[in-house]
């Protein structure tokens, strides 16, 4: 199996805006440590979230591994 040589987590707030469309807020966190579990990547979303007051309705882990 292939090793994971780099992680990055987007967090994504869904709000709808006065004309009732949906609208996103994002934010990035790369080069984050690629031996995270799901456990540590739900936790720094967490901290994130009590930091900046946001409330993520979805957390992503995007993971890039070398193939070849």
């Amino acid at each position: 199996m292939n090793q994971i040589n780099q992680l990055t987590v987007q967090l994504t707030e869904i709000k709808l805006n006065d004309a009732g469309k949906a609208q996103e807020q994002k934010r990035r966190f790369a080069k984050l440590n690629p031996q995270a579990t799901a456990d540590q990547i739900k936790s720094f979303s967490q901290i994130i979230s009590q930091l900046t007051g946001l409330k993520f309705d979805k957390v992503e882990a995007i993971k890039t591994e070398e193939i070849v």
